[in-house]
């Protein structure tokens, strides 16, 4: 695995992790509300503030091992945020959903990527009218639909069968 940050282009076979934490991405039966891949659109755009977010930090797997995604999601925990688990997501199905894929390693995860939802495309501060809003739901559950959950517990096993 590689220790250095990753810019190269994300391949389709790629693996990407989504961290889930509880309560406001898990519901009532312990799996993946569709919210956990939902950017949190009422944020400034990282790249040009006058827009609207429409990014998802995803961590890439091939690169990071599950070691770091777990250590990473448990720093990245609060008093009103427990690491649950990840969503793991094909990169060749989330293109396939109309989303770009950007390395962006940042200083705590080198191997960090955005998903991008090239749909919400607005000035900062504007809302989502009903139709967007239902297009995008639809496309978060999706995405979610797509993907394979893992609670803590499980990538805790994904780890060790990785030092095999």
């Amino acid at each position: 695995m590689s220790l250095t940050p990753l810019t190269s282009p994300i391949a389709d076979d790629e693996m990407m992790l989504r961290t889930s934490y509880s309560p406001m991405h898990i519901n009532h039966k312990g799996k993946p509300r569709p919210a956990c891949l939902k950017p949190i659109i009422k944020e400034p755009d990282e790249v040009n503030p006058k827009k609207m977010n429409n990014r998802v930090s995803v961590t890439r797997l091939c690169y990071s091992g599950w070691h770091f995604c777990i250590e990473h999601a448990r720093r990245h925990q609060t008093d009103k945020k427990t690491l649950h688990g990840f969503l793991r997501l094909l990169a060749g199905n989330v293109r396939a959903m109309g989303l770009r894929l950007q390395p962006k390693p940042v200083d705590d995860n080198p191997y960090h990527a955005n998903m991008v939802y090239t749909e919400i495309d607005k000035r900062h501060g504007e809302e989502l009218d009903d139709l967007e809003t239902a297009q995008l739901q639809e496309k978060l559950r999706l995405l979610v639909e797509s993907g394979d959950y893992f609670t803590e517990a499980e990538a805790i096993r994904m780890a060790e069968a990785e030092d095999r």
